[in-house]
């Protein structure tokens, strides 16, 4: 997720990395090191892989185009209604299904200088919570309750640091 957020702000705002991506970067190797840790503790185990499906299908293609247009549509509400507050509710709601579009989104606004870049980072960084809660919170409900208490001992970690770099970042 995160690899995926750094080439999206690589793309739509390269002039803003700098301002955009520390505290994100912080957030990839706090999750990288929780991964690692919990690869660690199951690799012993033998399990197959799911099909993979076709990544080049249209309908989800569309899907994403109406996800990010709905996206874009919502932070301007939001922003003229409620300010900055409105964006993270934007951002934790979308976050729930998807980081791309609040990630392309927001860099893109902040790029153009209609959004400041602590603003967009922070909304980026409740979209990748929202996103982590979501995950993990489906995974325990389709893999049962050793599955949930694993993934909450595991994701607790970034998820805390999630919220410390809300909280402490300058």
């Amino acid at each position: 997720m995160f690899i995926r957020m750094f080439v999206e702000i690589a793309v739509v705002a390269p002039r803003k990395i700098a301002v955009l991506c520390p505290p994100l970067i912080l957030l990839f190797v706090v999750s990288l090191t929780v991964c690692a840790a919990g690869y660690l503790r199951i690799r012993q185990r033998e399990d197959t892989m799911p099909e993979p499906g076709n990544p080049a299908e249209l309908k989800p293609a569309l899907i994403f185009g109406a996800l990010y247009a709905l996206v874009l549509l919502a932070i301007a509400a939001a922003r003229e209604y409620f300010g900055n507050r409105g964006i993270y509710v934007v951002a934790l709601i979308s976050g729930f299904t998807d980081v791309d579009a609040i990630t392309l989104s927001t860099a893109n606004l902040s790029a153009a200088g209609s959004m400041e870049p602590d603003t967009a980072w922070r909304a980026m960084v409740i979209a990748s919570l929202a996103n982590l809660a979501f995950k993990t919170s489906a995974a325990g409900v389709l893999g049962g309750k050793p599955l949930l208490l694993s993934l909450l001992a595991l994701f607790s970690i970034p998820f805390t640091a999630g919220l410390a770099v809300l909280w402490l970042w300058p």
